[in-house]
């Protein structure tokens, strides 16, 4: 999508890392050459700044063409700053577990980089050299070393999928579902070997695209020459993604954790928060639990009978 609008003359904004990857922020493109740096998944929220938005209704005030994509919420609040409804304005949302403190990521960068004592010059969330199933947080540093490791071991994103980290407004977020308030939601396809066993042969991921609006079923069919597509039933789609139509529980934990974050050195503050299964395994194991304690108690009152 982004490749046809600025092939048409319009622009793209999207999220970016920052050159030293200690934070993201939104870039509003105009070239191909800048369209990579939107590529790869970022965890943390982006710095849009007012000088994006202005920029964006400037273009489409002039009649260009603008895709913007982020998370909901900044979809949202594009379109409330805008306060019209552009013919002209594309708007693409990415299915969102929340959007973690950046001052946290930033903290830990720069923990990490003191303890390793050589800077980042290459950082990806979801590196998929062994499978999108087991994606991993891949680090280069400098001086040359390589770091990779499975997203489940790393600090960071433990505490992210632990919700540890989100800001309060994700814990009741009213982007959901119904909700969407983008022309087109992009999410990872979970689950989708067993709906199409054809899309799930390499390992290397398959994207679900959901099409919220006749504006945004059109953007698709501009350039389904260059995809490869299956019409899915919405809720078999959305089956293993969870986080499309609910949030996240706020932990009891979230406030303690994060004014210790500031606080603390790393090593200290992994000791005290250590790295533990996340919340949806321990509730798989309490399911299996009471599933078998019922087992019992009814095995029981038979013999007793």
């Amino acid at each position: 999508m982004a490749e046809q609008v600025v092939a048409g003359g319009g622009l793209v904004s999207g999220a970016i890392f920052n050159p030293d990857f200690t934070g993201v922020r939104h870039l509003l493109a105009s070239t191909a050459r800048e369209l990579p740096l939107f590529r790869t998944s970022k965890y943390v929220q982006s710095d849009i700044g007012t000088e994006t938005y202005h920029g964006i209704r400037q273009a489409l005030d002039a009649g260009h063409t603008v895709l913007f994509s982020g998370c909901p919420c900044q979809v949202a609040g594009l379109r409330l700053f805008l306060q019209s409804d552009y013919p002209n304005l594309l708007t693409c949302a990415v299915a969102c577990h929340g959007i973690s403190s950046p001052g946290w990521f930033q903290h830990y960068r720069a923990q990490c980089d003191i303890a390793r004592e050589s800077p980042v010059v290459d950082f990806s969330f979801r590196n998929k050299a062994k499978g999108w199933k087991k994606f991993q947080i891949r680090q280069v540093l400098r001086n040359g070393q390589v770091l990779q490791e499975y997203f489940g071991h790393n600090y960071f994103m433990w505490s992210f999928l632990r919700n540890l980290c989100l800001r309060y407004t994700c814990y009741e977020c009213r982007y959901k579902g119904d909700n969407m308030p983008a022309d087109i939601l992009l999410a990872d396809f979970w689950g989708v070997g067993s709906l199409h066993s054809e899309f799930d042969t390499d390992d290397r991921g398959t994207s679900l695209v959901v099409l919220m609006t006749n504006k945004g079923f059109k953007a698709i069919e501009d350039i389904a020459d260059r995809l490869f597509l299956a019409e899915v039933d919405f809720e078999s789609a959305i089956g293993k993604n969870p986080p499309i139509r609910f949030s996240f529980a706020r932990p009891p934990l979230r406030r303690k954790f994060l004014r210790d974050a500031f606080r603390r050195k790393l090593p200290v503050l992994m000791k005290k928060y250590p790295i533990s299964p996340a919340p949806s395994l321990w509730v798989r194991g309490i399911g299996k639990a009471r599933k078998l304690l019922r087992s019992w108690i009814k095995a029981s009152r038979s013999e007793s009978a």
